[in-house]
């Protein structure tokens, strides 16, 4: 027999005996806890999907929230480095002006200084101030021995001798870059030729014919003497070529 006990809900139980032909005894739902087991379920349901609404709210809101300070702090970032940028552009513009500034200031010293310089040599203010002292030709001879063979070359080089307009008081560093600038002009007049080349440094003249190549107007050496008795720089190059000096910047000895 199988005996089915009705429910009289969650104080008490009523029950009927059921025939059948095994023994079992179990329990049947009335329709008002069948109603309330629904609406239970209907409301978990829509707990459910509140929280899942609910949750998707807040991600959403953590999403905006985030992207909105990724966005302030992109912002702030670029405005950062457009900050910097400015900065930066006008410590530039400072600089360039100041030594745009510095740069129009040294050369007015060196065109009073020049001038002064003319003055005090009887020769125009407004000439650049180097004048040929003396050239000589010397001849050099290399000798390259190959075994037992030994061979004999024979150069003509050049002495240039320069009085600069550049007083004694100054470092010879300072005269060197003046003279350098001065090539870098073609100021010196020592030559018509306007590819003349020089070593940034003294070499030797062995060195200096090894690389010379086909250059015919290459100053191989400077050297440089404080003449205390006129008071001016002078500056010896050894050349490869022979100076083509105007008489008017040719030392005048009295």
């Amino acid at each position: 027999m199988i005996e089915v006990f009705e429910s009289n809900g969650l104080t008490g139980t009523a029950y009927r005996p059921v025939d059948g032909k095994h023994g079992m005894t179990g329990y049947y739902l009335t329709e008002e806890e069948m109603r309330r087991k629904d609406a239970d379920v209907a409301s978990a349901k829509y707990n459910a999907n509140e929280a899942k609404r609910k949750a998707k709210d807040d991600i959403a809101r953590v999403n905006r929230s985030a992207a909105a300070q990724v966005k302030n702090a992109q912002d702030e970032a670029e405005k950062s480095i457009n900050d910097i940028k400015t900065r930066a552009n006008q410590i530039i513009n400072d600089l360039k002006a100041q030594l745009e500034h510095e740069k129009s200031l040294n050369e007015n010293l060196k065109r009073v200084a020049t001038e002064r310089a003319n003055k005090a040599r009887n020769i125009d203010k407004h000439d650049k101030g180097y004048l040929v002292m003396n050239w000589q030709p010397f001849h050099y001879k290399r000798t390259i021995r190959n075994g037992r063979t030994t061979t004999v070359y024979e150069y003509n080089f050049y002495k240039i001798m320069i009085q600069t307009p550049w007083d004694c008081s100054l470092p010879e560093s300072n005269i060197d870059r003046l003279v350098i600038e001065a090539l870098e002009d073609d100021t010196l007049m020592i030559t018509n030729a306007s590819d003349i080349n020089w070593f940034k440094n003294n070499v030797t003249l062995d060195v200096a014919i090894d690389n010379v190549g086909d250059n015919k107007h290459m100053i191989m050496h400077r050297q440089y003497k404080s003449n205390a008795k006129d008071g001016f720089w002078e500056v010896t190059f050894t050349t490869n070529f022979e100076p083509t000096v105007i008489a008017k910047h040719r030392k005048k000895y009295a």
